[in-house]
C-alpha cells in the first residue's frame, strides 16, 4: 500500500513540475502591451505590391533633383504655381527666338526721267528681319502708276533675292498729283546680313515722284 501511494505521488510531481515549466516559458516569450520589438534585416528583401496603397503626406517635405535628373507625370495630372501678379512665374518658349520690337521707313524720291527709286535696310549679323506689317504712300504726276515692292534675301554670300509685292488699296487724285496708297499684313523674311529694298517704280518717268514707304516687325536671334 505504501509503495503505490508513493508512485501516485511522484506522478503528481512531475506533472506539476512540468507545468511550471512550460508557465515560466510563456512568461519569458509574452511582449509586454506596448513594447516595441527590434527588427533586423540583414539583408536586401525583395517587396512586392500587389495593389496602389494611397500615401498621404502630412507635410510638405522639400525635393532635390541632381542635375540632369528628370521627372515623369504619367496619366492627367494638374500641377499647381503658387504665383501672384507681382510675382509672376517667368516663362520663356525655347522654340521662340528673342525678340526686338523694330520698325523703320523710307522717304523715297524719283527724279524726273527715272522710272524708280528704293530704300535699303541692312539686316544685322545673327539677327533675322521678320516684317509684319509694310505700308506705302507716294504721290506722282497725273497720268503716272506707282508700284510698290519688297526685295529681301538669304545671307550672303549665297544670297538669294525674293520679291514680295504690295499692289496699291487707294488712288485718288489731289490737284495735279495722283496719291497711291498701300497697306498690309504680311509675314516676310529676311536673313542676316542680307538687304531688304524696299521699292518704288512708276510707269511714266515724266516729273517727279515721291514715296513714303514704312515697315513694323522685329528682330529676332537667328542661329
Amino acid at each position: 500500500m505504501l509503495i503505490r501511494t508513493s508512485a501516485v505521488l511522484l506522478k503528481i510531481v512531475t506533472l506539476l513540475l512540468a507545468i511550471g515549466t512550460l508557465a515560466v516559458a510563456g512568461v519569458a516569450g509574452e511582449t509586454k502591451a506596448g513594447q516595441t520589438k527590434k527588427v533586423a534585416v540583414v539583408n536586401t528583401p525583395s517587396v512586392s505590391v500587389s495593389n496602389t496603397p494611397s500615401v498621404n503626406v502630412k507635410s510638405l517635405p522639400a525635393v532635390q533633383l541632381a542635375p540632369g535628373a528628370t521627372v515623369a507625370i504619367t496619366g492627367t495630372s494638374a500641377v499647381h504655381i503658387d504665383n501672384t501678379a507681382n510675382n509672376p512665374l517667368p516663362v520663356h518658349d525655347p522654340a521662340t527666338p528673342a525678340r526686338t520690337p523694330i520698325q523703320f521707313s523710307f522717304q523715297i524720291t524719283v527724279p524726273d526721267g527715272v522710272s524708280g527709286g528704293n530704300g535699303l535696310y541692312n539686316v544685322p549679323t545673327g539677327k533675322r528681319l521678320v516684317i509684319e506689317y509694310a505700308s506705302a504712300l507716294g504721290s506722282s504726276p497725273l497720268g503716272d502708276t506707282l508700284t510698290y515692292s519688297i526685295f529681301t534675301g538669304t545671307t550672303p554670300p549665297q544670297s538669294q533675292p525674293f520679291l514680295h509685292f504690295l499692289p496699291a488699296t487707294q488712288v485718288f487724285d489731289f490737284g495735279n498729283q495722283r496719291r497711291f496708297i498701300t497697306g498690309q499684313t504680311v509675314k516676310i523674311f529676311s536673313d542676316p546680313e542680307s538687304a531688304v529694298d524696299l521699292r518704288v517704280d512708276r510707269t511714266v518717268p515724266t516729273g517727279q515722284a515721291t514715296a513714303l514707304f514704312s515697315i513694323s516687325g522685329y528682330l529676332e536671334d537667328a542661329p
